[in-house]
């Protein structure tokens, strides 16, 4: 793997908090980055991060050119916090301590915990986040059965999705309405809740 960008510790230090960063580093002593990886142009870092309890979070981290300031860090998660987290700073640290003979900065390959390098993904296999993805898609897309409420509870909240075109471009218009569902699981009626 290649590592265009340079990043330091003391860039991870100035994009995230100390906090953040101390509980990544025991995120990563304690073997919970379960996957990462970096785009062939070194601009974005993936990585799948297990959390306090059940859940994995996806990470994506851009990288940016911060002038004086170093490298800019943008981490977003799906954790609650969702911005420059602990989950982010840990993914962050296992590139650090992944990138032999890289280390640019006052860290020493001892200071960085280390975890095991990612597994290779064999050919033909849709990495994680493509089949997430595609799993939330089916869901998304799978009819609405009769069956998930009681069968007393006939009407449905809905959010109706419309296009606008502005003169300065189109805007996507999300208004709620409620609806009522027939028996074969369709949309009958439905009526408009804005004022």
């Amino acid at each position: 793997m290649s590592f265009p960008l340079s990043f330091t510790i003391e860039d991870i230090e100035k994009n995230i908090s100390h906090t953040y960063l101390s509980r990544g580093r025991e995120y990563l002593r304690q073997g919970r980055v379960k996957e990462w990886g970096l785009s062939a142009d070194g601009r974005l870092l993936t990585g799948r991060v297990k959390g306090s309890l059940f859940n994995a979070y996806e990470i994506a981290v851009e990288f940016g050119n911060g002038g004086n300031y170093g490298v800019q860090i943008s981490g977003d998660c799906t954790c609650p916090i969702g911005f420059n987290c602990k989950h982010v700073a840990a993914v962050l640290l296992a590139c650090l301590a992944n990138r032999p003979g890289l280390f640019t900065g006052r860290e020493k390959e001892k200071d960085i915990p280390r975890q095991p390098d990612k597994p290779k993904e064999e050919k033909g296999v849709v990495d994680h986040f493509t089949a997430n993805w595609l799993k939330k898609l089916e869901l998304a897309a799978s009819p609405v059965s009769a069956n998930t409420y009681p069968p007393t509870v006939k009407q449905r909240l809905l959010y109706l999705l419309d296009l606008k075109r502005k003169t300065e471009g189109i805007e996507l218009v999300v208004s709620p309405a409620t609806g009522n569902i027939k028996m074969d699981g369709s949309f009958g009626s439905w009526k408009s809740m804005t004022p």
